[in-house]
Parts: C-alpha cells; sequence; structure tokens
C-alpha cells in the first residue's frame, strides 16, 4: 500500500556448500505461460546496458498484476546461483500469492548472479519500472542474499525507484559485504561478484557511502547464525533502513542458517509486518509468538527438508569458469557519485 516515510560467527565451508545445494536437489517444472510484461523505457538514473529481450525474459509474472487492484504486488529477486523456482515457489511466492498478492519473480540472474553486480542489478531496475508500469500502482520488493543485496544498490542510483517501490524487505542481504568472499578470492581468481561482495571492496564502499534515498521502507533481515553472511551485524546493515538481526532482536538463541531464512516462521513475520503496516517492520509489533513455529505456515515440506538439510556440494562445481583477477570497475555514474564523496 502506499504510505509516507516513516560478534561474528566463524564461517564453515559447509555454510558456503550449502547455499549450493538448492540447485541440485529441487527438481525444476516448467511455469504456465504467462502475458509478457511490456518494456518501460528508463526515466531517472543510468541507462541499462543490458538488452531490454533479456531483461523482459527474465521478469515471470502473475496474470493478476494487469488487474490493478487487490492486494500489493510483489516483486520477488533470487540471490546468487539460485532460482525462483528453487527458492520461492514452495513458500514466499504460494503464500503472498494465497493472500492475493500479485507476484512477480527474476527467474535467475545471469550466469546464476557470479557475474557483475551492476549487471546484475539491472534485472531488478527493470522488473521495477515494468511491474509499477503495467499495476499501475507501487509496488514491493523482497529478495534473498545477493538477491537482498541488488536492490539497495537499485534504490542508490537509479533516483525514480523510490517512487515506484514501497517496502523493500531483504532476507540475508550483505550490503556490508562478507568475509567469505575474500576467503574465496584468496587464491588471486574468483567470481566478478566474489570480488564486490568483500568488505571495502570498491563496490559495497559505493554503495554504502551516502544513506539511501527517501521514499521506500527498507527492512535488513538478517542472522547472527547466517553460515555465509558474516560478520554479523555488520555484513547485513543498510545505511539508512531498518536493520534488525532475528536473535537480537526478536528471538534469542534461535538457529537461522542463510537458506533455512527462507522458511524461517520468525523472518516470515517481520516480512509481513513490513508489508503489512506503515513503515519498515518492527520486531516489537511481531511480538515473541513468532518464534513459536519453525517454519511458516504454508511452506512446501519438501522445500523446508531442502533448505535445512542440503548435503555439501562440491564448491569449485558452484564457481568453475567463472574466475576472474580484479573487481570489476566501477561504472561512470558510480564512479562519479564515489569521487563526489
Amino acid at each position: 500500500m502506499t504510505r509516507a516515510r516513516g560478534a561474528a560467527l566463524p564461517l564453515s565451508r559447509k555454510g558456503l556448500l550449502a547455499a549450493a545445494a538448492l540447485a541440485a536437489l529441487v527438481v525444476p517444472s516448467a511455469p504456465p505461460p504467462l502475458a509478457p510484461v511490456a518494456a518501460t523505457a528508463p526515466t531517472a538514473g543510468p541507462a541499462l546496458r543490458t538488452p531490454v529481450a533479456a531483461l523482459a525474459e527474465a521478469l515471470d509474472c502473475d496474470a493478476r498484476l494487469d488487474l490493478a487492484r487487490g492486494r500489493t504486488p510483489i516483486l520477488l529477486v533470487p540471490g546468487t546461483i539460485e532460482s525462483a523456482e528453487q527458492v520461492y515457489d514452495g513458500g514466499y511466492r504460494k503464500v503472498l500469492g494465497a493472500a492475493g498478492h500479485p507476484v512477480c519473480v527474476i527467474r535467475r540472474l545471469r550466469g546464476g548472479g557470479l557475474g557483475d553486480l551492476q549487471e546484475n542489478a539491472e534485472y531488478v531496475v527493470y522488473a521495477v519500472r515494468a511491474m509499477e508500469a503495467r499495476a499501475g500502482r507501487r509496488i514491493s520488493v523482497i529478495g534473498h542474499s545477493q538477491g537482498g543485496t541488488l536492490p539497495l544498490w537499485a534504490l542508490r542510483f537509479w533516483p525514480d525507484l523510490s517512487g515506484r517501490i514501497d517496502d523493500f524487505v531483504a532476507l540475508a542481504g550483505a550490503p556490508g559485504g562478507v568475509t567469505l568472499a575474500t576467503v574465496l578470492c584468496l587464491p588471486g581468481r574468483c567470481p566478478e561478484a566474489a570480488w564486490q561482495f568483500r568488505p571495502g571492496s570498491n563496490w559495497t564502499t559505493a554503495l554504502r557511502a551516502e544513506p539511501l534515498p527517501r521514499g521506500t521502507d527498507v527492512t535488513s533481515i538478517g542472522s547472527a547464525t547466517d553460515e555465509i553472511v558474516q560478520p554479523s551485524p555488520r555484513a547485513t546493515s543498510t545505511n539508512g533502513g531498518t536493520d534488525i538481526v532475528i536473535q537480537r532482536d526478536l528471538c534469542p538463541l534461535r538457529l537461522v542458517g542463510h537458506l533455512s531464512i527462507l522458511v524461517d516462521a520468525a523472518a516470515y513475520a517481520l516480512t509481513r509486518d513490513a508489508l503489512d503496516h506503515p513503515g519498515p517492520a518492527d520486531p516489537k509489533r511481531v511480538g515473541r509468538a513468532a518464534c513459536a513455529k519453525t517454519a511458516f505456515t504454508g511452506v512446501d515440506a519438501r522445500m523446508a527438508r531442502t533448505v535445512e538439510a542440503a548435503p555439501q556440494l562440491v564448491a569449485d562445481a558452484v564457481f568453475r569458469g567463472h574466475g576472474t583477477d580484479r573487481e570489476p570497475a566501477l561504472r561512470g555514474y558510480a564512479a562519479r557519485r564515489q569521487d563526489a564523496n
């Protein structure tokens, strides 16, 4: 709805490997055909370099988006090596759709999101503009992992988006960078996205250099027991949003991993609180009752088992063929803003 503004844990190889498990465990099924979303021309910010056809092909929308009524449309953004089908169809997409929200997803980031984050963010920019134009009203955005970070970059550098996005909720996003990315890049070669997700990288520094623009209520939900997004709470902290750590602010001693946050009842309750009330999520309003359940109601049992018990996979099977020896250069629009600061 439209509204007014309102101690680090040790990293484990198991946590890294678990992030790849969804791709091997979830059997894909063909989505039903839906009417394509029309392209929309940029109205502010830098021009998009990614071909419009590729951006449009990545966006999969509920046909109800065209009805321009009911609850706020939601865009779901997957993370690195994830597909929307794997991480959302049995959970957030299913349950939010049943609650009356028209839902769109970015099917999968190009190359599994291992490439330049500046390119990946263009998928978010396009999707937000296309959805808002098609629905005729503001939308809200939910993202996981990298998908919980790219919308922050989009909001930072495309000024029109804050007028198009009502709420943005990040689940285990990493705007502060993650120590694991530094470890991955120690051999001197790693994916472009890993270079950029290192704490203190040019990309992370540019993202955090200024507060987020007003107009969108931003809620970042992190977990102190996340195996990948560490150190907590810095890794999930935004510059200008509301930063929540599940254990610190709502459910002490709760175990919530990088993948299990996708089915976690407390994280979902916080997300719904942000969507259903003016302003960002408020843990006090949600209350400790949200801590009584493990998974939120409506999650497919198979998906819950998958994200909570993902087996180890070989890490180089994920990153093979994606290594570079340096961080991608900041694009002109970001470099100029960085120099101005």
